[in-house]
C-alpha cells in the first residue's frame, strides 16, 4: 500500500478523472448529488461513506482505502485456503493478486475509487454466499453491490447459471434473492437525475470500437494478468477441467470482459475477473508446478517485477521501463512455467523435497 502511492489529483492530467465526481458526491453526503455526471452519479454507497466521516474529504477517502484495501487480500486469502487449495498455495497466490498493479495497485493508488474495491469485496463474498447457496447473505450482498457500482449485477445471470448445474436446480432462491437488488438500482436511477456523462447505451457506442483494436484485447486479456497471463494456455488441459466443474466462473469471465465495453479503461475494468483468474492460478500451481525453490523463486520475482510501473506507485519509472520490466516478468514465468509443463523442470530447475510449495 505504502509502494503504490497516492495520485496527485489536482495535477491538470487528471481533471477529467471521474474521481472528482466522486469528492463531488462525499461532499453532498448525507444528500444524493445531482450535479455529477452519469454513471457515477449512481455509484453512491462509497462516496456517501466517506462523506458521513468525522474527516476531511481526502483523509476519509483514504481511510476507507487503506481498510478495504487490507480486508480485501485478507478474505480473498480465506476464500482459498476454506476448501481450494492449501494455506500455503493460498498465501502465494494472495501476494501474487497484491502485487497486480491494475486489478489491486490502481485502487489503492487512486485512492477515491473505494468503489472499485467495495466491488471486489463484493463480488468476491457473493461467490463466496453462493458456493454455501445461502441465498439470504447472497441477496443483502447483492443489494449492497448495487448501490456501489454495475459491476456486482453480472452476479445475476453467473447465480442463475450455477443453481442450474447444482444437483437441486435451486433457481427460485435465486429469482428471489436478486429481486431488492434490481428494484434498488431501479429506484436509485428514479432519485438520482443527471444530464451529464454517457448512459450505458451511449458508452456502449463510444467504447465497443476496441472489439476490433489488438491493443485492447493485449491490454484486457494478457496485460492485465502479467506475469501468469498465459498459464491458463500453458496447462490448457487443467483449465478445461477447472472451468468444467465450474462453469458459473467461466460465465463470470465473459461478462467481465464484455463489461469493458461500456468503459475507456482496459485493464483497470478487469480486476472483477481476479475472482477466476487466481483462483484457476492457486488451483494450477498446488496441481502442476513442481515443488521448486529455483522456480518459486522466479515466478514470485517476476511478479515483483510486473508491480513496477510510471504511475501507479511512489517511486515511478520511465513508461518505456515499464514496458519492458512488464514483458520481462511475463517471459520469465511463462518459461517456468513452460519447463514445468513439458517436465524439464526437474531436471533444470532442482525439485525439491518437502521443503517446497505443499501438493
Amino acid at each position: 500500500m505504502f509502494t503504490y502511492g497516492r495520485i496527485v489529483y489536482t495535477d491538470p492530467q487528471y481533471r477529467i478523472w471521474d474521481l472528482h465526481d466522486y469528492r463531488t458526491m462525499a461532499e453532498a453526503s448525507p444528500s444524493l448529488a445531482q450535479n455529477v455526471r452519469q454513471p457515477f452519479v449512481f455509484r453512491i454507497l462509497g462516496p456517501y461513506l466517506a462523506g458521513l466521516m468525522p474527516f476531511s474529504t481526502d483523509t476519509s477517502f483514504l481511510i476507507l482505502t487503506l481498510a478495504i484495501g487490507l480486508a480485501l487480500p485478507l478474505l480473498f486469502f480465506l476464500y482459498l485456503s476454506e476448501s481450494l487449495v492449501s494455506p500455503a498455495t493460498a498465501a502465494l497466490t494472495t501476494v501474487f493478486f497484491i502485487l497486480n498493479k491494475y486489478l489491486y495497485g490502481f485502487s489503492i493508488w487512486n485512492y477515491f475509487q473505494i468503489n472499485d474495491l467495495l466491488a471486489l469485496v463484493d463480488i468476491l463474498l457473493l461467490m463466496w454466499a453462493m458456493s454455501s447457496q445461502k441465498w439470504v447473505i447472497f441477496g443483502i450482498l447483492l443489494f449492497l453491490g448495487s448501490l456501489t457500482k454495475e459491476v456486482p449485477l453480472l452476479m445475476i445471470p453467473v447465480a442463475f447459471v450455477f443453481a442450474l448445474q447444482s444437483p437441486n436446480r435451486a433457481w427460485l432462491p435465486v429469482l428471489v434473492a436478486v429481486v431488492p437488488a434490481l428494484l434498488a438500482a431501479g429506484m436509485t436511477r428514479l432519485l438520482v437525475h443527471s444530464d451529464q456523462g454517457n448512459n450505458l447505451l451511449d458508452a456502449f457506442f463510444t467504447y465497443n470500437r476496441k472489439l476490433l483494436s489488438g491493443e485492447s484485447w493485449f491490454r484486457l486479456l494478457v496485460n492485465s494478468f502479467i506475469p501468469f497471463s498465459l498459464v491458463p494456455l500453458i496447462f490448457f488441459k487443467s483449465t478445461l477441467k477447472y472451468f468444467k466443474a465450474r462453469k458459473h466462473e467461466l460465465v463470470f469471465l465473459v461478462l467481465v470482459v464484455f463489461s469493458t465495453l461500456f468503459g475507456y479503461n482496459n485493464e483497470r475494468l478487469m480486476a472483477p475477473a481476479f475472482m477466476v483468474f487466481y483462483p484457476l492460478l492457486a488451483v494450477t500451481i498446488q496441481g502442476e508446478f513442481t515443488s521448486s525453490k529455483i522456480g518459486l523463486s522466479v515466478i514470485s520475482f517476476a511478479a515483483v517485477l510486473g508491480v513496477l510501473h510510471h504511475t501507479y506507485t511512489r517511486y515511478p519509472l520511465p513508461r518505456e521501463w515499464t514496458i519492458l520490466l512488464s514483458l520481462f516478468a511475463l517471459t520469465a514465468a511463462t518459461a517456468i512455467f513452460i519447463f514445468q509443463r513439458f517436465g524439464l523442470s526437474k531436471a533444470s530447475l532442482g525439485r525439491v523435497g518437502s521443503g517446497g510449495m505443499p501438493a
